[in-house]
């Protein structure tokens, strides 16, 4: 039998949106892909960047579940895909940002002093990232 392992990609994608009067020569779909309909609206046609003849349509729904958009500098477009993307991590920063009853005195002796203040920063450094990750700015924060 044969075993699927899993892979993350390292490369951004380069992709255009698909529409009824796009040059679907020379563009992968598959049968599955077909069947479902494709191609229809919403639907992405992918490139390999070291080759722009190998194009391949991406079908709408496998799109939203595992791409975002980003501009020119890098900075990704947040739609509400990142928490499709990591729902379980997404899930564990939003308890951990609703967490206000964690115990971080403000007065400790010197021995819990500096687990006192590397749960705070902790804290800190989880909201941030669950900030960064909903696009908020830190005027918002």
């Amino acid at each position: 039998m044969t075993e699927y392992k899993r892979y993350q990609r390292t490369a951004i994608a380069e992709m255009v949106d698909w529409h009824e009067n796009f040059d679907m020569a020379g563009v992968s779909v598959s049968e599955a892909d077909q069947q479902a309909g494709s191609p229809k609206t919403g639907d992405k046609i992918a490139r390999n960047p070291s080759n722009h003849r190998d194009r391949w349509l991406v079908a709408a729904d496998y799109f939203a579940n595992n791409f975002i958009t980003i501009d020119d500098f890098g900075d990704a477009h947040r739609t509400g895909q990142e928490k499709r993307a990591a729902p379980e991590l997404y899930e564990a920063l939003e308890a951990f940002e609703k967490a206000t009853d964690l115990w971080l005195p403000s007065i400790a002796d010197e021995s819990e002093y500096l687990e006192v203040e590397a749960l705070h920063m902790l804290r800190n450094q989880m909201g941030a990232a669950l900030a960064k990750a909903r696009g908020e700015t830190g005027e918002q924060l």
